[in-house]
């Protein structure tokens, strides 16, 4: 039930602020976090107080915070290959 409803929620995420999105294109990436931790996060939240979380229940918030964070920060440019690459999970911790 808690993993379904962290896959609602970013697909609701994608469709309101989607790449496509006038207003998550243009908005600076402090913007885009600030809409995340005070408009996103506490929907996600709701009622977390009440859960018994099993270990693919966790990491499926986990997952879902990531997804988020990537689309936040967009692809980063490797400096050896030169390639566009998705940002790995220890780079979205220290951010």
């Amino acid at each position: 039930m808690v993993s379904c409803r962290f896959s609602f929620i970013y697909v609701s995420f994608v469709r309101s602020f989607g790449a496509e999105s006038f207003v998550f294109r243009f908005a600076i990436q402090k913007l885009k976090i600030k809409i995340y931790r005070t408009i996103i996060l506490p929907v996600v939240l709701y009622g977390c107080e009440t859960w018994s979380l099993t270990l693919t229940e966790e990491r499926s918030l986990r997952v879902f915070e990531n997804r988020v964070l990537r689309r936040i920060f967009g692809p980063k440019k490797d400096e050896v290959t030169r390639e566009w690459r998705e940002l790995h999970n220890e780079e979205l911790e220290g951010r």
